[in-house]
């Protein structure tokens, strides 16, 4: 990888990861209003969780 494309792709992850805690925020925000079985809320929380694992990674 070039150095020219490694500062293009830590471009678009710099400007992905506003959109994604916003996509982040508003799926946990939902969870809460669905009104899931305790079961499928910590399905969707795992896969929140696991988003934002990803999201941390990138930053790094």
């Amino acid at each position: 990888m070039t150095l020219q494309t490694l500062a293009e792709r830590a471009t678009e992850v710099a400007e992905a990861q506003p959109k994604l805690v916003t996509l982040i925020e508003t799926l946990t925000a939902e969870h809460a209003g669905l009104g899931l079985t305790d079961e499928q809320h910590a399905v969707l929380q795992g896969l929140t969780n696991e988003a934002i694992e990803i999201l941390l990674d990138l930053g790094r």
